[in-house]
């Protein structure tokens, strides 16, 4: 076996690494057919909705809005 000298190393771990961060980057994916769109992913807080029911801060009664509105 080869021994593997300081400059071959490096630029094979560059190789990897940027093969690795290039592909998370474009979020490659093998299920993901061309011309498709990845899903944005939204996180959202249940926040705005409370708020208009101090001083509980109480979402009960528009819970479904809520849900209906992340979905959408």
């Amino acid at each position: 076996m080869e021994k593997l000298n300081r400059r071959s190393f490096l630029e094979t771990a560059g190789i990897i690494t940027g093969g690795v961060l290039l592909g998370n980057s474009l979020n490659l994916n093998a299920a993901d057919g061309p011309g498709k769109n990845p899903m944005v992913k939204l996180s959202g807080h249940i926040w705005v909705y409370a708020s208009k029911y101090p001083p509980n801060w109480d979402s009960t009664p528009v819970i479904e809005q809520a849900f209906s509105d992340f979905s959408y």
